[in-house]
């Protein structure tokens, strides 16, 4: 059982123990004509049966919860646009997705629009502006004709 809490391997030595016991009690039980002793001992194994399964469950919440926590501790945010980064990655991770949601989306390559270098997140829209143009937009100057209706 690779990657299980130590205290889970006690729990099914326990809870084995638990069932044979029970085996040798339904096994004593059998020649018996009380019902009331056959009925206890078939109510203690379905307990048990119960609690193997809950044991089975907390045991995958708790591998869950461990793998959270790996990546988790695996991904740091930088002050730089507040990008977060996976440990040996270079390329950001969306923050909004990873704040909201846990999610380890990363962001598009950078793209240029008027001089300004961008990254978006397909998954959520969220958009970054990396690097904000350093002359203020304008448009190409406006060449005026003449108006000739009157000769001027």
């Amino acid at each position: 059982m690779v990657g299980m809490d130590p205290m889970i391997p006690t729990a099914v030595t326990m809870l084995a123990n638990g069932m044979s016991f029970l085996k040798n009690a339904s096994d004593l039980a059998k020649t018996s004509t009380d019902t009331d002793l056959k009925i206890a001992i078939s109510d203690a194994y379905s307990a048990l049966i119960d609690l193997k399964a809950k044991l089975s469950e907390i045991d995958d919440e708790n591998r869950e919860l461990k793998a959270k926590l790996r990546q988790k501790e695996s991904v740091k945010r930088t002050s730089e646009f507040g990008y977060y980064f996976k440990d040996g990655d270079s390329d950001p991770l969306c923050p909004k997705c990873y704040e909201r949601d846990g999610k380890l989306i990363h962001l598009s390559e950078q793209r240029s629009i008027r001089s300004e270098i961008w990254r978006d997140c397909e998954v959520c829209q969220y958009s970054k502006c990396e690097r904000a143009a350093t002359e203020p937009f304008s448009q190409a100057p406006v060449k005026r004709r003449r108006n000739n209706w009157m000769g001027n």
